[in-house]
């Protein structure tokens, strides 16, 4: 009698293990494409205004401020005061609505910071957000079709998706690979879009 006990319960156990095991394996499973189809279309607009910011055109300047166009070196214009980001704190938030704040602090090097070799794409003097004027916009994809995103691998926190984009308006498309990662139930892009 207390060997069909003891049996019984090792086979209770081994069942709620098992189902322990499937309930957790199927919560830390890759998210469905359609899952980050959705997520990557949300985040996709702020995407491209916040690397506009940073490595594009950037923030537009005040109109009557006139750049002198045989300047070779950073010369820093006001931002427009119309302009919707008017210091630092508010081109973070948008950053950060959009990439994780790893990624988000490479961003900062090259738009707040700079280095011995590069000047900050902004500065901030006596409260007023400045853009250097001499910097020309990188190359970025001008579409990302959010509807060809496949996981490639990856978590219920962390996964590859493979995405089509453009850089000539689709008139051509390549792939690229981004990484997505969740943060307090959100996802972010976790490196470039562009």
């Amino acid at each position: 009698m207390k060997m069909k006990r003891i049996g019984a319960c090792i086979t209770s156990a081994a069942i709620l293990l098992a189902m322990l095991f499937t309930v957790s394996c199927a919560a830390l499973s890759a998210p469905s494409e359609d899952e980050m189809r959705r997520e990557i279309a949300q985040l996709l607009p702020r995407s491209y205004e916040a690397t506009d910011l940073i490595y594009g055109a950037g923030a537009p300047i005040e109109e009557d401020f006139e750049v002198d166009p045989n300047w070779k070196f950073s010369h820093y214009a006001p931002v427009a005061t119309t302009s919707p980001y008017k210091s630092e704190e508010d081109i973070k938030l948008l950053v950060e609505s959009v990439f994780t704040k790893d990624y988000a602090e490479e961003m900062y090097e090259y738009a707040f910071k700079g280095n011995d070799d590069l000047m900050s794409r902004y500065n901030t003097s006596e409260g007023k957000l400045y853009i250097d004027v001499t910097k020309e916009p990188l190359g970025m994809a001008t579409d990302i079709y959010a509807e060809t995103a496949k996981v490639v691998s990856g978590s219920a926190y962390a996964c590859l998706v493979e995405i089509e984009y453009s850089m000539n308006g689709g008139q051509t498309r390549e792939k690229m690979t981004v990484r997505m990662v969740k943060t307090d139930d959100k996802w972010y892009f976790d490196g470039p879009t562009y």
